[in-house]
């Protein structure tokens, strides 16, 4: 999938899978399993909605008070990106890093 740069052209969006090397019980990893699901799914949307061509990043979204596509498509990314480092921070932290 890929999304619309400032040049104008379209930057492929990556969406891959890990797995963890942490030892947790069943329960844990089942609800983390649902969890990463959940989140690639919603990943998949996000970018399914800013790579289509038909999708004017610039418009405003009828049903919020002035957002964009795009302003929302960057506070997904800002907002994972900053959880993605709470969780590489968590696995150093229990030795869990490669």
């Amino acid at each position: 999938m890929a999304v619309t740069t400032a040049t104008g052209t379209r930057a492929a969006c990556r969406i891959g899978e890990q797995n963890s090397s942490i030892n947790i019980g069943k329960e844990i990893a089942k609800a983390w399993d649902k969890s990463a699901h959940a989140y690639r799914e919603d990943l998949k949307a996000m970018c399914a909605l800013v790579s289509d061509e038909k999708t004017d990043l610039f418009a405003k979204i009828p049903y919020g008070d002035g957002q964009t596509v795009l302003r929302e498509a960057l506070l997904v990314a800002d907002h994972n990106a900053y959880h993605l480092g709470q969780m590489v921070l968590l696995r150093r932290l229990l030795g869990a890093w490669k």
